[in-house]
């Protein structure tokens, strides 16, 4: 394949742009190519850089292999898109702080996605090598060629809406778009209708009452008390110094029922103010101006309120891209004109892509707000959600349509899934969707630990109401029908954090760790851990929220004495567990947290006493034991420090072959 002999014009090989007539031919540097089918792909073959590989109908993908020399010195010879490409390039580096590595010892790649209809993703991807802080990096960058007719004098360009073209997510553009596709979901959603009709009418305690004039200028005053069943927004966002700035609190709650001014709203409040009213709703909740934050009583009823608060919300508006509420949370994408030759048939752009469905949500630089804890159960819990991000809207909502500017068809599906849960009937299948809802949950930030609780409160309630007598009652982060099971949760990185200062939760519990919480998966070989009872002491009202550090669980087992030393290998060091002290033996263990620092929460010496508590599960071979040490001098009284998963069946057998007694032992 080459250049087409029916092209009146010349491409260029690494961009497929025009070139103006007259513009030099390059052959180095040369670059390699291969066109992909959808299985296998073709071999790569080297030509030179002006080569134009053309795709065939079953092709979806064009591969290109260079450095990135090939598009700077394709720019200095005038060509419009390489020349639009560097500068997007460049944009890259500048935002994330990185420099290119022009020694590099990989070389770029750039794929072009083919525009038939199994790939509506279409766009350019570059990969290439940087350096940030003298560590090599790999920088990667996906661009849409946009089109305001088809079809293009570009081959992979696409049409988009004008929101997308215009690169602003507060143009009116945008707006209309969001607002035909909450009209469309309320009209055609099967899914979403259904959660509509089996949601009880509920109305938050106080929101926020909008009255726009005809000049456009909008008055707010916060109402409380309201019997009425017409829809109101929420507002997810991220707090910051500008929220605490603008709070409802004891000495001013009289006068936000006058008014809240408008100036001295944070950005992101008064543009999803707007957003509301232009969907045609009067009231948003807003949890900095609708709950009293320095009246703890109020806090803990409007807390306990969060899920149906969400969960009845017309829609919920989250400032995706902000990390703070100065910040504003619409945003400006650069969209490029590309220079192009003078006969050119017309004008294309180039604009960076939303990679989202190649990213990891929580921990993108282009999701802020994902990251935090509080926001997981404001998504789960919400009809739908309204996302504006750095490149784009989007609505999240139970269908699986794509419902974002760019036209991907499949994003963030755990809603969907989750909704689905609330349906099922099988008990193990309802308990691994809970351990998956913690696992997310944990790996997001808190401003405070104790908020571990309360932050998963909603949708802790939303499982209890749903499935109450599958899983029993709700205990501390766990369920009473699943509980010796759950016990079984472990980090990965326990052993490089601190014990919290702050309670919030039992040691039996993931919620008293700030880490990631893993559930293995296990089977049960025999039953030698028992549940005898448990008792939790609720901190306030809501049965899902806070507790105190009364809370305990009594079980009865096998316990063997060891202690735990650290070992290094191959220069990391890891902490061991040693039954009966035996040296010959020892197994890496799971902290919960770091307890080998000097003069830290919980710290514990080497030659300290740790406990193996046989559970009667096996994972990959292995038993999974908790390990537990005495609480002072108190006799059976314990809390958790770790758990033990590496040890091989017969090696654990063999520790407690001598033990015949079981023992009754309260674990806080």
């Amino acid at each position: 394949m080459g250049n087409s002999s029916s092209t009146q014009f010349r491409r260029c090989g690494l961009c497929y742009f025009e070139l103006e007539p007259g513009t030099p031919y390059l052959k180095d540097p040369p670059v390699s190519r291969r066109a992909i089918p959808r299985y296998p792909p073709q071999d790569w073959a080297e030509g030179a850089l002006d080569e134009v590989v053309f795709p065939i109908k079953t092709d979806r993908m064009i591969d290109v292999k260079t450095t990135l020399d090939a598009f700077f010195i394709s720019s200095r010879r005038n060509c419009g898109g390489c020349g639009t490409i560097v500068k997007l390039i460049h944009d890259q580096l500048k935002h994330s702080g990185s420099e290119i590595d022009e020694e590099a010892p990989t070389p770029s790649t750039i794929i072009w996605s083919v525009p038939d209809k199994s790939n509506a993703t279409h766009c350019l991807h570059i990969s290439f090598m940087s350096m940030k802080n003298g560590s090599l990096f790999r920088e990667f960058l996906m661009l849409s060629v946009i089109a305001d007719t088809l079809p293009s004098s570009h081959i992979f360009a696409k049409k988009v809406s004008p929101g997308y073209k215009s690169g602003y997510t507060g143009s009116s553009s945008s707006l209309q778009k969001a607002k035909g596709w909450v009209e469309e979901c309320d009209s055609s959603h099967k899914a979403c209708q259904q959660q509509r009709l089996s949601q009880s009418p509920s109305f938050p305690h106080r929101v926020l009452e909008l009255c726009p004039n005809q000049s456009g200028e909008i008055t707010v005053r916060l109402v409380q008390g309201l019997s009425t069943k017409e829809p109101y927004t929420c507002l997810s966002h991220r707090w910051g110094p500008s929220t605490l700035r603008c709070r409802t609190i004891i000495d001013n709650l009289d006068s936000h029922l006058e008014c809240v001014p408008w100036t001295k709203l944070p950005k992101s409040f008064q543009e999803a103010i707007s957003v509301t009213v232009y969907l045609g709703v009067k009231y948003i909740w807003i949890d900095s101006l609708c709950i009293i934050q320095d009246d703890k009583e109020d806090w803990k009823i409007q807390a306990a309120q969060m899920c149906s608060i969400y969960r009845g919300s017309y829609l919920t508006i989250a400032a995706t891209s902000t990390t703070d509420s100065d910040d504003g949370m619409f945003s400006q994408t650069p969209v490029l004109a590309v220079p192009t030759p003078s006969s050119a048939r017309q004008q294309l752009f180039l604009r960076k892509y939303p990679g989202h469905a190649y990213s990891d949500l929580k921990d993108s630089t282009d999701f802020p707000l994902l990251s935090r804890g509080w926001v997981y159960q404001e998504r789960l819990l919400s009809p739908r959600t309204l996302h504006f991000t750095s490149h784009e809207v989007r609505l999240e909502c139970l269908s699986t349509e794509a419902l974002c500017e760019c036209g991907m068809d499949y994003i963030w599906i755990e809603k969907g899934e989750h909704n689905q849960m609330l349906v099922e009937q099988d008990p193990m299948t309802i308990g691994n969707s809970w351990d998956s809802i913690v696992n997310c949950f944990s790996a997001l930030s808190l401003t405070f630990q104790s908020d571990r609780l309360p932050a998963l409160a909603g949708i802790a309630r939303l499982y209890g109401m749903t499935h109450g007598p599958i899983l029993g009652q709700y205990v501390a982060g766990l369920w009473e029908h699943r509980l010796v099971n759950s016990l079984l949760w472990y980090t990965g990185s326990g052993s490089s954090v601190r014990r919290p200062a702050q309670y919030s939760g039992p040691s039996w519990s993931w919620t008293s760790t700030p880490s990631e919480a893993n559930f293995p998966k296990f089977q049960c070989v025999e039953t030698v851990l028992e549940l005898v009872k448990f008792h939790v002491e609720l901190a306030g009202p809501d049965e899902y929220g806070p507790i105190t550090d009364a809370s305990s669980l009594t079980l009865r087992g096998f316990l063997v004495m060891g202690s735990w030393r650290p070992v290094t290998s191959n220069g990391v060091e890891r902490p061991q567990f040693y039954a009966h002290d035996d040296p010959e033996e020892s197994y890496h263990i799971h902290l919960d947290y770091n307890f080998s620092e000097v003069n830290s929460p919980g710290y514990i010496p080497e030659s300290h006493a740790i406990y193996c508590l046989k559970t009667g599960f096996l994972t990959a071979g292995c038993h999974v034991c908790l390990l537990l040490r005495a609480l002072g001098h108190e006799e059976d009284k314990f809390e958790r420090v770790g758990l033990l998963r590496t040890a091989p069946r017969k090696s654990v057998d063999d520790w407690f072959a001598g033990v015949t007694n079981e023992r009754t032992m309260e674990i806080f």
